[in-house]
């Protein structure tokens, strides 16, 4: 008796083991999943920063105030946050498509 008590502890045991290993496994590509809708929005809006830095090329600036490096800097910063929010609130689509492309490469 004591036999086929120990042995179906046993398979059941290893019965958890394997559905451990499987939702540990749906963890990961979760995980990764996330991993790479945050670089996709991230690669959105990098691609956003690109476009607005072109069109603030075509806006003539007076000489009236002239902030030098700093205007600079404080420009390009304040770019990258509206590219941010540009990215994040109103999407272009593009992280979707990438997410939509690699997500069966995930493992």
């Amino acid at each position: 008796m004591i036999h086929k008590y120990t042995e179906s502890i046993l398979k059941s045991t290893s019965f958890i083991d394997n559905t451990n290993k499987i939702s540990e496994t749906k963890i990961k590509k979760s995980k990764n999943l996330n991993e790479l809708k945050e670089v996709a929005e991230k690669f959105e809006a990098i691609f956003v920063n690109m476009m607005l830095k072109e069109m603030r090329k075509n806006i003539h600036k007076s000489d009236f105030l002239k902030g030098g490096f700093v205007e600079e800097l404080f420009e390009d910063m304040l770019y990258q946050e509206y590219s941010n929010i540009i990215a994040k609130q109103y999407p272009l689509g593009l992280a979707e498509k990438i997410v939509e492309t690699y997500k069966d490469y995930i493992k």
